[in-house]
């Protein structure tokens, strides 16, 4: 495998109906270099492809194959602005092995924000896919709200 025909920008390489992970991309992003290949698992091969069916970026397949840090997203309804200032002491549990992210609702995908409604529902509802972005986001506040109040 010539790896000169590896753009520096690469972080998966196809070659021979196999697919081939970059495992120093973040460095040769910066610096360049030689890239190191491993290829992937069949696991990882049949995920990957499923990922760059549904479009998804060599960045983001390569962040859902291999990230290594479980992250906890806390999603909050009130604005960026409105949310400016405050501190929240209990999402920075030194104990935790999870990170918690805030994130304001409105920058989520719609798929982001189905993945996150079908885990607070702990139900798989395929009808939701078809909802709007607007109609979920709400969905999703409506559920949380019942959550806080059970």
């Amino acid at each position: 495998m010539s790896q000169r025909a590896i753009s520096q920008q690469a972080i998966f390489v196809e070659r021979d109906g196999w697919a081939y992970y970059v495992t120093n991309w973040q460095k040769r992003f910066a610096e360049g270099g030689r890239p190191k290949l491993v290829r992937l698992s069949p696991r990882h091969f049949v995920r990957y492809n499923e990922l760059k069916e549904k479009g998804r970026s060599q960045k983001t397949i390569a962040l859902l194959l291999f990230k290594r840090v479980p992250v906890k997203v806390t999603v909050l309804p009130q604005p960026l602005a409105a949310r400016e200032g405050k501190n929240n002491d209990k999402n920075n549990d030194k104990a935790s092995d999870t990170r918690t992210v805030t994130v304001d609702i409105t920058m989520l995908t719609h798929e982001q924000l189905l993945s996150l409604l079908q885990r607070a529902l702990r139900e798989r509802l395929p009808g939701l896919r078809t909802m709007p972005l607007t109609e979920l986001r709400r969905l999703y506040l409506a559920v949380l709200e019942l959550k806080r109040g059970a």
